[in-house]
């Protein structure tokens, strides 16, 4: 069975980030399986994970939490709530497991 696993990204030109740089990126896209978002005003970019079946519809992607999707679990497993998460997404269903991790690497000059 082949599968196909997609990166979605929704760009905006991105502005100067006020405040602390090391928070400009990290996983704030609540309701997303993984999403990941800057923090930067007045535009900001953003990117989430979105899976399906090659063998099933277009209806059946899968990327906004929702009980229909019907996965066995999914979370953060671990997460140090700014440079760092790790992930476990288990799609029964469709016999998945996916694995996502979120890692900043150490800021240079403020980016």
């Amino acid at each position: 069975m082949t599968w196909t696993v997609a990166l979605a990204v929704a760009v905006a030109i991105t502005a100067s980030c006020a405040g602390d740089d090391s928070l400009r990126w990290g996983t704030y896209h609540s309701g997303l399986y993984f999403g990941v978002r800057s923090r930067t005003h007045p535009t900001h970019v953003s990117a989430g994970l979105l899976w399906t079946s090659a063998n099933e519809d277009v209806s059946q992607l899968k990327h906004e939490c929702s009980e229909r999707d019907r996965l066995e679990s999914y979370g953060w497993t671990k997460h140090n709530g700014r440079s760092f998460g790790q992930q476990t997404i288990r799609d029964r269903l469709n016999r998945m497991a996916i694995e996502t991790t979120f890692l900043k690497p150490p800021a240079h000059d403020g980016s």
